[in-house]
């Protein structure tokens, strides 16, 4: 087992900007050999509020949709049911820009600190 941060292999020179046809090969290993490693404890953290992020993010993005859906509907003489909500539709894609925005921002601090948020669990 390693102790050291697990960092993807950098891209070669020659190598092309995205990953040849062996993705779900090279994404197998390199699960293998993080499962095999010990993440130091704020980068778990990181992954696992990735993770949950995401999800979040997700959902809310789908209800905005349904919300928006059943207006245009409702507009169009055919309404739909309309997802519950207090809040209004603009604050919560405020809420939801904010979300990808962080989303973002983990993505840019796990590359630049060789975590792959994608294929870890934080375990």
């Amino acid at each position: 087992m390693c102790r050291t941060v697990c960092r993807p292999a950098r891209r070669r020179e020659n190598q092309p900007a995205l990953w040849p046809e062996d993705e779900p090969e090279r994404r197998e290993k390199e699960g293998q050999a993080m499962s095999e490693c010990t993440f130091p404890e704020y980068q778990k953290r990181m992954i696992v509020e990735f993770n949950e992020l995401k999800e979040r993010h997700e959902k809310l993005r789908d209800m905005c949709n349904r919300i928006e859906a059943a207006e245009m509907m409702q507009e169009a003489g055919k309404p739909i049911e309309e997802p519950p909500h207090d809040c209004p539709l603009y604050l919560l894609r405020d809420q939801q820009k904010i979300m990808g925005e962080y989303l973002h921002v983990l993505e840019l601090r796990a590359i630049i600190e060789g975590v792959d948020l994608h294929t870890a669990k934080g375990e």
